[in-house]
C-alpha cells in the first residue's frame, strides 16, 4: 500500500498534487495505511506580511470515497487548536475535535465530519525550515506514527507539499511582481539573448494590442512592430554587446492600429551570476506629445525666424529711409545753423555799424571844424590881422579838435578790429590760443550796442592772464547766443538787467558760469530748451536753434557739457565745463 501511495502521489508533478485525477487514490491508499476512517488533507500557505494563514483542505470520507474542497482563511491569532502544538513540536500530535469544522470549513456548511467518539483525531505536520506547509489529520483507533513507520511515504508527501508550497510562493512573488509592474505608466519588457520576448508589463501589452502581458511570451519584433523591428533589434544588439545601459534613446513605434508614436527608451543588460548577457531589459515612455510640442515649438520658431528676417528686413529699409532722413535733417540743421550765424553776424554788423557811427561822425565834425579853422587862420594871416594871441587860441583848438579826432578814430578802429577778429572766428573756426578775458572781453564789447539798448549789464570776471588753446569762434557764438537769449527772453518784460560771466581754470578744464537776473525759465520747459527749434516765442520771430546751437558747439566742438538750472530767487545759470 505505500509503494501504490507513493506511486499515486507523485503521478503528473508538474501540476499541483491535488489537482491530479491520481490524488483520490492516493488518498484511499493512504486512508488504508493509516487505518483511517476519514482524512483530512490541508495545503497551508503562510502570509507573514498579513499574519495569515491560507489553507486549502480536501476531505476524504473512507465510506463512500468522496473528496471535498475547501478553502479558509486564519489569522494567526485565529489558527485552530491542534496548529500551534504541530507548529512547536513539528511531530505527529493528538488532535482537538472542538472546532475543527468551524475552523477548516468556515465557509462550508455542506459538509460533515464523522467524528467518532470511541476514536481520535491524529495530526501531521509537514514543513520546511521550521515553516508548516501541509497538515494531515486523521480519525483512528490509534496513532499509525506515519514518519517512523512508513518514512518513504511521509518523505515523499513531505516534498511533494514543500514543492508545491515553494511553487506557490514563486507564483505568489511573480504575480505580485507583475501587478507592480501593471500599476506602472511606463512600458516595461524583458527579452532573452535572441531579442524575443520574455515578459511585460500591462502598458506596453497595450501598445502592442495584446490581450495580457501573459501573451508576449515566445514573440518578436517582427511580429509586434514590423516597421522598426530591425531599428529595436540593432539597439538591442548594441546593449547586449557593449554590456552599456543605454538612456533616452528616441524612437517610433508604429502599432497595428496603424497609429504610430514616439518612445524615450532605456535598455540594460541581464547579466547572470557568471557576469553572462542573458538578455535586455527595457523601459520607455510615450513622448508623442513631447514630440508634437517640440515639432510645434520648431515651427513656431522657424515661423518667427521668417518673421524676424521679415522685419529686420522692414527695419532695414526703414532704418535706411530714416538715415536719409537724419542726413537731410542734419544737412537743414546746418543750413539753418549757418543761417542763424550768419543772422547773428549781420545782426552784429548792423549794431557794429551803429556804433562805429558815433565815433566816426564826431572825427568827420572834428575834421570839418579844423578845416574850418585853418581857413580862418589862413585868412587872417593873409590880411594881416593875426595877433599872437589869436593865433595861441587858434593853436589850442587846433590841438584839441585834434586830440579829438584821434581819439573816436582809435575807438572806431578798436571796434572794428574786435568786430574783424570776431566774424573771422565766427565764420571761420580754427582752433587757436588766446586770453580768455580779453577775448571775452571782445565778444561782450561786439554786444555792446545791443545790451545798450535794452539797458542790460554785462559784467566779466576771471583770470586775466589766463591763455588756452580753443576754437575761439565756437566760444564766441555760445557767449553771443546766450546774450541774445537773455535779452530776448530773460529781459523781455525788463527796463534793465544783469548779466554776469566768470570763469575759473581747474586742473583739466575751465568751467565758466553764465548767470542772468531775469524772469527764469518754467519748470515744465527747462528740460526741452536744448531740443533744436523748440522756442517759446513761436510765432514772434523766435527760431528755436539759439541754445541747440549753444549745446552742440559745447558738447561736440569743444567736447564739453553745459546744464542749466533756475534760481529759486530770479534767474536763470548756465554752467559750462570745457576740457583743455
Amino acid at each position: 500500500m505505500q509503494l501504490d501511495f507513493i506511486e499515486y502521489i507523485s503521478r503528473d508533478s508538474s501540476q499541483g498534487f491535488t489537482q491530479t485525477p491520481y490524488f483520490s487514490k492516493a488518498i484511499k491508499s493512504l486512508s488504508d495505511l493509516l487505518s483511517a476512517s476519514f482524512i483530512i488533507v490541508t495545503k497551508v500557505q503562510v502570509d507573514r506580511s498579513n499574519y495569515e494563514y491560507h489553507l486549502n483542505s480536501h476531505v476524504n470520507l473512507s465510506q463512500g470515497s468522496v473528496i471535498t474542497q475547501a478553502h479558509s482563511l486564519l489569522k494567526f491569532e485565529e489558527v485552530p487548536e491542534t496548529y500551534p502544538d504541530i507548529i512547536k513540536n513539528n511531530v505527529e500530535v493528538t488532535a482537538y475535535p472542538h472546532n475543527l469544522k468551524k475552523d477548516l470549513f468556515p465557509n462550508n456548511p455542506e459538509i460533515t465530519l464523522p467524528l467518532d467518539a470511541k476514536e481520535k483525531l491524529f495530526a501531521i505536520p509537514f514543513s520546511i525550515d521550521e515553516k508548516l506547509v501541509g497538515t494531515i489529520i486523521y480519525q483512528a483507533n490509534k496513532s499509525a506514527n506515519f514518519e517512523q513507520n512508513y518514512p518513504a511515504a511521509y518523505q515523499c508527501l513531505n516534498n511533494v507539499f514543500v514543492r508545491e508550497a515553494q511553487e506557490k510562493q514563486s507564483q505568489l512573488k511573480i504575480h505580485t511582481y507583475q501587478t507592480v509592474l501593471d500599476l506602472m505608466p511606463q512600458r516595461v519588457f524583458w527579452k532573452n539573448r535572441k531579442s524575443i520576448y520574455q515578459g511585460c508589463n500591462r502598458a506596453f501589452s497595450d501598445d502592442a494590442s495584446l490581450s495580457t502581458p501573459l501573451n508576449i511570451d515566445g514573440l518578436t519584433d517582427n511580429e509586434l512592430f514590423p516597421l522598426h523591428a530591425d531599428r529595436y533589434r540593432e539597439s538591442d544588439t548594441d546593449t547586449m554587446m557593449t554590456s552599456e545601459h543605454i538612456i533616452g534613446l528616441e524612437e517610433p513605434q508604429t502599432q497595428k492600429s496603424g497609429n504610430t508614436i514616439w518612445l524615450r527608451k532605456s535598455k540594460r543588460p541581464i547579466i547572470n551570476q557568471l557576469n553572462m548577457v542573458v538578455g535586455i531589459v527595457g523601459t520607455y515612455d510615450d513622448i508623442t506629445q513631447l514630440k508634437s510640442a517640440q515639432q510645434e515649438l520648431h515651427d513656431a520658431k522657424v515661423k518667427l525666424e521668417d518673421r524676424v528676417k521679415e522685419r529686420t528686413l522692414e527695419l532695414t529699409a526703414a532704418n535706411s529711409k530714416l538715415e536719409s532722413v537724419i542726413t537731410q535733417l542734419q544737412s537743414t540743421q546746418n543750413q539753418l545753423i549757418e543761417k542763424e550765424k550768419m543772422a547773428a553776424l549781420g545782426a552784429l554788423v548792423a549794431g557794429i555799424s551803429h556804433e562805429i557811427n558815433t565815433p566816426l561822425g564826431i572825427a568827420v565834425t572834428g575834421a570839418s571844424h579844423l578845416e574850418y579853422m585853418s581857413d580862418a587862420l589862413k585868412e587872417a594871416i593873409n590880411s594881416g590881422n593875426l595877433s599872437k594871441s589869436k593865433f595861441m587860441e587858434s593853436f589850442s583848438q587846433i590841438g584839441e579838435n585834434s586830440n579829438l579826432i584821434l581819439r573816436n578814430l582809435e575807438r572806431a578802429r578798436e571796434l572794428i578790429r574786435n568786430f574783424k577778429m570776431i566774424a573771422v572766428d565766427q565764420s571761420n573756426d580754427k582752433k587757436r590760443a588766446i586770453k580768455l578775458k580779453e577775448y571775452l572781453n571782445d565778444v561782450i564789447t561786439t554786444m555792446t550796442p545791443k545790451t545798450k539798448n535794452n539797458n542790460v549789464e554785462v559784467l566779466l570776471s576771471g583770470d586775466k592772464e589766463l591763455s588756452i588753446l580753443t576754437y575761439p569762434g565756437s566760444l564766441s557764438q555760445i557767449i553771443t547766443n546766450l546774450i541774445d537769449n537773455s535779452i530776448e527772453h530773460a529781459f523781455s518784460h525788463s527796463s534793465e538787467g544783469k548779466i554776469e560771466i566768470d570763469f575759473i581754470h581747474t586742473k583739466s578744464s575751465i568751467s565758466i558760469s553764465y548767470r542772468d537776473n531775469g524772469e527764469g525759465i518754467n519748470d515744465d520747459i527747462l528740460p526741452r530748451i536744448f531740443d533744436p527749434f523748440f522756442t517759446s516765442k513761436r510765432g514772434k520771430g523766435g527760431s528755436g536753434l539759439g541754445l541747440s546751437i549753444v549745446y552742440n558747439l559745447v558738447t561736440q566742438k569743444l567736447n564739453g557739457k553745459i546744464s542749466c538750472k533756475k534760481h529759486s530767487i530770479k534767474g536763470t545759470e548756465f554752467l559750462i565745463s570745457i576740457p583743455i
